[in-house]
């Protein structure tokens, strides 16, 4: 018994070390990466939320849209896909004095790489004045005026009122070949014109 103390009194220092470490294990059981693992669900939760909301960025986009005619400032402009043409047209500065708005859908939405032109009053579909020549110099047929006809070769004042009159009276040419109908429109006038003559 005296030796068992004697050795506790010399060597007891080096019990104190194992034991301390046993204290520890046991008040801390839990390492680093076991605590990592405790925060981990809502740093999961937190990446869920982030890639959510990327792919709603994403999914509302921008859209560029060109915009032309009887606008203030055409071009092309970038708005948020789903937007209405009404909002390109006042990001182009708004309508023309000279803008037909009756023929503009204003609450239609908008698309990428869409083409939105506005008409002008009178303006025809194709892109003409209504009773004149085209662009190209060719006749539409059953819009021209007198003074489009005439402008045509073999076509005097006479021919180009007795074809107004005629469309005015019988309605629209069913067709270029319909000209021949017209009284002093032969074949070879018609020949002669076709080229520079369209339907409709």
């Amino acid at each position: 018994m005296d030796r068992l103390v004697l050795f506790i009194k010399e060597k007891g220092y080096y019990l104190l070390i194992p034991a301390a470490l046993l204290l520890l294990y046991v008040l801390f059981p839990a390492g680093e990466e076991d605590y990592a693992s405790l925060d981990r669900p809502e740093a999961d939760a937190a990446e869920e939320n982030s890639e959510e909301t990327g792919a709603e960025e994403t999914a509302a986009g921008n859209a560029a849209v060109y915009i032309h005619g009887e606008v203030v400032s055409p071009g092309v402009y970038a708005a948020e896909t789903g937007a209405r043409v009404e909002d390109i047209i006042q990001l182009a500065g708004g309508l023309t004095a000279e803008a037909d708005a009756g023929r503009i859908n204003l609450a239609q939405r908008i698309q990428d790489e869409m083409q939105i032109t506005v008409p002008a009053a009178g303006e025809s579909e194709s892109g003409s004045e209504e009773g004149e020549e085209a662009d190209d110099g060719v006749v539409i047929i059953n819009q021209a005026d007198e003074a489009a006809w005439e402008s045509l070769p073999g076509i005097g004042p006479s021919k180009a009122s007795a074809i107004v009159q005629y469309r005015e009276e019988n309605g629209p040419f069913s067709s270029v070949d319909a000209l021949v109908d017209v009284p002093g429109i032969g074949e070879k006038t018609l020949e002669q014109l076709r080229p520079s003559l369209r339907h409709p």
